[in-house]
């Protein structure tokens, strides 16, 4: 978290999400100002997300389930890696 410079106010984006470890931390270090969008395109992952939200009691925590038709549409234009993480400063 401190590499990825998140901090509390910020809006991050936690792409295939999974399990939620990296979710869950990330929404306790934005706090209650900041906003968490995990994205999964595995409905499973997305109500294990829920359960998890509801049972940690984080409200700033808003599931998304991607499509998995997205990424076909537009093909890679560079050979740059991106890192499953999306952060916005305010």
């Amino acid at each position: 978290m401190d590499i990825l410079g998140i901090a509390p106010g910020e809006t991050v984006a936690d792409i295939g999400v999974g399990s939620g470890w990296f979710t869950v931390r990330a929404a306790k270090r934005v706090r209650d100002t900041g906003t968490v969008y995990p994205v999964d395109i595995n409905p499973e992952a997305i109500r294990y997300i829920e359960s998890r939200i509801r049972k940690e009691n984080l409200r700033n925590v808003k599931p998304i389930l991607g499509r998995p038709d997205i990424g076909k549409r537009r093909p890679a234009r560079s050979g740059v890696p991106m890192a499953p993480v999306w952060r916005r400063s305010t």
